[in-house]
């Protein structure tokens, strides 16, 4: 009763005292083994409760621990995704970039209309080239950041494995 704060003698959220002291005082797997042969049906949904094996009393032992595996296991998998998500954007993003650039040039405006589609000047190609690039970094940053996020939750997981 000390070690929690709570005040036994009031239901959280209920104006009226109440004693729950007894409560506190009964043994439940003792209770509800006794209770076996009146309620067989019912009782057999709660015997996996009432006989755990090592690995199940040890993962009740500790939920805050089996809380923060859970919520990393989600991280990692919702990190995974983004990774598969970024890689696909930065393929597609690539092919219409190209794609953007090759009709930027086919398109440009000839000084002389009557004249075949000249060669692009340097400063043009220059231009189109660091457009692709602006495209495929941005990408490739984001890219890079979800694995090095994803290489340190590895890291964390085996660190805290090892305490």
């Amino acid at each position: 009763q000390q070690q929690t704060g709570l005040d036994v003698t009031t239901y959280p959220g209920s104006d009226t005292t109440t004693d729950w002291t007894p409560l506190l005082t009964i043994d439940l797997p003792t209770a509800l083994q006794d209770q076996f042969t009146d309620f067989p049906q019912e009782m057999q949904q709660v015997a996996h409760l009432l006989h755990l094996n090592e690995t199940d009393a040890l993962i009740l032992s500790r939920p805050d621990q089996n809380i923060r595996v859970a919520a990393a296991s989600l991280e990692r998998i919702a990190c995974e995704k983004r990774c598969r998500h970024l890689l696909n954007v930065w393929r597609e993003q690539g092919v219409r970039s190209v794609k953007d650039c090759l009709e930027q040039l086919l398109t440009q405006e000839q000084p002389d209309p009557e004249q075949s589609i000249s060669d692009p000047s340097p400063e043009d190609i220059e231009q189109l080239y660091q457009t692709l690039n602006a495209d495929a970094l941005k990408f490739h940053d984001l890219f890079y950041d979800e694995v090095r996020h994803l290489q340190t939750l590895d890291q964390q997981r085996q660190l805290s494995s090892l305490a």
